[in-house]
């Protein structure tokens, strides 16, 4: 793919020579069939984006993370090679259309470039390097797998042999008819430096698209996904968001997320409830649920002697109301840890179990259970670092807390109780933060151990997909993001990735 990308910079500067073959727009893009494609690529003045190689980097990652694989190839940086005047043209107004045939196993694409300033100078040594071969209508370069059509203000480059989405696009450029361009395209942000639109297969149908640009030196995205036939999504709310908790976190966390209790975007009550099944119970009428917060950090005791780092999660659940009570939560929990105990078949790894009224009047109970889930979880390294950890925090808010290590909820206890700062509220379902180089180190530690986290049946998939979120989070320090659901076939999202040099957020 380099070579080929490079070809196609190259035949830019030698096509710009050549008479006009095909009558564009003034506008240059109009009559670009967005309906044809499944995926467009379209730069707007978005040479700052790609400036900082980490920042390229990071952003095809991430595109690639949203189900784009053939647009982040197409976004590597070796599309930005060859003269500055060709890198000038195509990051200041150009498009990129791909379409996939998986029953032919083909992949369709064009590039539309404009025209751009100063190429004269590299003209004769790039002819000279092509040697592109004149066909009927185009000239060709097969051995690099493209073609290449002047038009009168710039070049279209497309995949050779070439397909109906080329014809397409010259049809579209000398009689321009309205194009069906998708509502998550015509949402986003005008100033966007670049967008990218992908259509959604089955089951769901409609679009996604993402618009990167550059704000006070950080890197802003922002996400819209309509759906024709929306994925299982929590109900549209306009209720705000307060997120000041969040501030209130130590810079040795490595993510933290609050949401309202009915958004669950994360699965973590989903998880303690099938772990321990009379802990989290349903629509209480005596206790109300208001927020949840999930705190993600690295077990106490950090790296192992394999290299290996294992995570340390709390949830803490916002509630009132006469049911929200200590002693309420205490009940629950050792109900459910012995029903834990009886389903596992095993009495020998947690023989003994306090009373309630054997547990601290106040502060975190802690039961260990490395005996009783090691051989549950058949020898996985995770058994070495999960106990059952929980308290009712009451600060401004009372909060029913659980962790898996006693560090991590006493640490998460301390903020819930602690005096909290001025209100900050959002409009949306979600919101995060992640640090991302704790994350990228931590993250990289599996791979040494895939084997115990997914089999050895999955190894390679598992291995590919910590790269890509590497890859993704490479040259950044942190990031901040907000969801939302504005009805039921459509999400939002907004992050903010900040760079390796700017202030730890």
């Amino acid at each position: 793919m380099g070579r080929t990308v490079h070809a196609i910079i190259c035949a830019f500067c030698c096509m710009l020579s050549l008479e006009a073959a095909v009558a564009v727009q003034s506008d240059g893009l109009e009559g670009f069939p967005y309906d044809a494609c499944d995926c467009v690529i379209e730069f707007n003045r978005s040479g700052p984006l790609f400036e900082d190689a980490d920042r390229s980097s990071s952003l095809a990652g991430l595109i690639e993370l949203l189900g784009g694989l053939e647009v982040a190839t197409l976004l590597d940086e070796s599309v930005l090679e060859g003269p500055a005047s060709i890198r000038q043209a195509l990051l200041s107004g150009g498009v990129i259309g791909t379409r996939s045939d998986p029953v032919k196993r083909a992949f369709e694409w064009v590039a539309l470039i404009p025209e751009g300033p100063g190429q004269a100078d590299a003209m004769h040594d790039i002819v000279s390097h092509i040697k592109p071969v004149l066909g009927s209508d185009r000239f060709m370069a097969p051995e690099l797998g493209l073609s290449i059509t002047p038009v009168e203000n710039g070049v279209l480059i497309s995949s050779e042999p070439s397909g109906r989405l080329r014809a397409q696009v010259l049809s579209g450029l000398s009689e321009p008819v309205e194009s069906e361009i998708p509502e998550a395209r015509r949402i986003l942000p005008s100033e966007a430096g670049l967008v990218v639109t992908m259509k959604h297969g089955p089951p769901f149908g409609g679009s996604s698209a993402c618009a990167a640009f550059l704000s006070e030196g950080d890197l802003r995205l922002e996400y819209r996904g309509r759906f024709a036939n929306g994925p299982d999504m929590p109900s549209p709310s306009q209720e705000a968001l307060d997120v000041e908790v969040l501030e209130r976190l130590p810079d040795t966390v490595i993510a933290a997320m609050i949401e309202h209790v009915d958004a669950s975007f994360l699965p973590g009550e989903e998880v303690i409830s099938r772990l321990l099944p009379y802990l989290v119970e349903p629509e209480r009428s005596d206790e109300r649920r208001t927020r949840r917060l999930v705190v993600v950090a690295e077990a106490g005791f950090g790296a192992m002697n394999d290299g290996l780092r294992l995570p340390a999660v709390a949830v803490a659940i916002e509630v009132d109301g006469p049911g929200a009570t200590a002693r309420r939560q205490d009940l629950q929990v050792l109900a459910s840890l012995n029903n834990l105990r009886n389903r596992l078949g095993t009495r020998a790894g947690l023989q003994h179990l306090p009373n309630s009224d054997e547990l601290p009047e106040d502060g975190t109970r802690t039961i260990y259970t490395e005996a009783l889930l090691d051989s549950a979880l058949s020898g996985h390294p995770m058994a070495r670092c999960v106990s059952v950890n929980w308290c009712h925090a009451d600060g401004e808010s009372c909060w029913q807390l659980y962790a898996t290590t006693p560090e991590l909820a006493g640490i998460v206890e301390r903020c819930l109780k602690s005096e909290p700062g001025v209100l900050q509220c959002v409009r949306a379902h979600h919101a995060g933060r992640l640090d991302a180089a704790s994350a990228v180190t931590h993250v990289r530690s599996w791979g040494a151990m895939a084997d115990a986290f997914v089999g050895r049946e999955y190894m390679t998939e598992f291995e590919g997909a910590i790269d890509v979120l590497t890859e993704a989070l490479d040259g950044i320090d942190s990031l901040e993001w907000t969801l939302s659901i504005p009805d039921e076939d459509a999400i939002d999202a907004s992050i903010v990735l900040h760079p390796d040099s700017g202030p730890k957020r």
